[in-house]
């Protein structure tokens, strides 16, 4: 392996416009796995929470770096989604009071790695309806700010 040769991290090179398709992917994966779960197995809903957690998270990256913010200061807030709805361009999608409480919530609770290692945490993961209620709110901000970066700027003004 040659030294020099810096290794890429993956995802890296994405576009923006990339990371929302992959976000909307994942949406249409929780929506498609929630209507299968099954109240007595707390397990099996676990792959339609992580769905929904992995879609927030990139939502919340496609717009930051819709914005400008580099790959490698997304990289570093990790999972902590509270941290990506502090930065300005989040602030400015002026989210509802409870989907800010919910990404609060849901970084404090370290809910991804639970709902990836440990579901039988019921205690500590997000009610469906809230899951997509956020998913919701940030996929339509986020569409939004993304169609209006996008619209044709009027000319000969």
């Amino acid at each position: 392996m040659n030294d020099q040769t810096p290794i890429s991290y993956p995802g890296e090179t994405a576009t923006p416009q990339e990371m929302l398709g992959l976000a909307n992917h994942y949406r249409l994966a929780f929506d498609t796995l929630r209507k299968q779960k099954d109240g007595k197995a707390k397990t099996l809903i676990a792959p339609a929470n992580l769905c929904a957690i992995h879609g927030i998270e990139l939502y919340l990256q496609a717009l930051l770096r819709l914005d400008g913010t580099a790959h490698s200061t997304i990289r570093g807030y990790q999972h902590e989604l509270a941290e990506m709805a502090a930065q300005p361009s989040v602030v400015d999608l002026k989210l509802g009071q409870r989907t800010r409480a919910h990404l609060q919530s849901m970084t404090e609770q370290r809910e991804y790695l639970i709902v990836r290692y440990a579901p039988d945490m019921t205690d500590a993961r997000s009610e469906l309806t809230r899951l997509a209620a956020t998913l919701k709110e940030l996929a339509e901000k986020v569409g939004h700010r993304f169609d209006a970066q996008n619209a044709p700027t009027p000319s000969g003004s």
